[in-house]
């Protein structure tokens, strides 16, 4: 039953979903692992394409849907601004924006940063006891120009700030 099932029409779309999801497994047990990114654009109704290159990828898409419009007798359509970059937002200047800022960003030697240019940062010299807090610290008093100079007091000649205060609560009425 279950062979007549998956050669025959489909009683439901779960077991249309779980057969095109075994499929997908099956195919890319049956690939061999290769370094790098692989790009893999696929669809709900069992469309699949892998490729190490995202404009091949792309490329092979686009074509696919100009023969399925051919097919159909319907006009065919200009990819001609669709690219791999443009379609995964490289190209797009608020992405370039933010990935120039990743950590490591800096590490791209071959790459001109149009927004972000990265500095070379210098480290700091390596402290010899591993850390500042290992270091024993001494603190050294150096007068400052201020010290000289003695502090006036707000008060008028003659008046401590106790009797100050004093003499403005009698003032005041209760």
């Amino acid at each position: 039953e279950e062979e007549e099932e998956e050669e025959g029409p489909f009683s439901s779309p779960l077991i249309f979903w779980l057969q095109q999801e075994r499929k997908r497994k099956e195919s890319l047990a049956e690939r061999k692992p290769k370094k790098g990114l692989v790009f893999e654009i696929s669809s709900d109704d069992g469309f699949q394409i892998c490729s190490e290159s995202i404009e091949d990828a792309w490329k092979s898409l686009t074509d696919k849907v100009q023969e399925a419009r051919s097919n159909a007798r319907l006009k065919q359509l200009s990819f001609t601004g669709v690219s791999g970059l443009r379609m995964l937002g490289i190209l797009h200047d608020a992405v370039v924006f933010l990935i120039e800022q990743l950590s490591g960003a800096k590490h791209c030697h071959n790459y001109k940063f149009r927004f972000h240019k990265p500095e070379e940062a210098k480290e700091p010299p390596v402290n010899p006891h591993g850390c500042a807090r290992a270091e024993v610290h001494r603190r050294q008093v150096k007068p400052s120009s201020g010290a000289t100079v003695p502090r006036q007091s707000p008060w008028p000649p003659g008046q401590s700030s106790q009797r100050a205060r004093a003499h403005s609560t009698l003032a005041c009425p209760r």
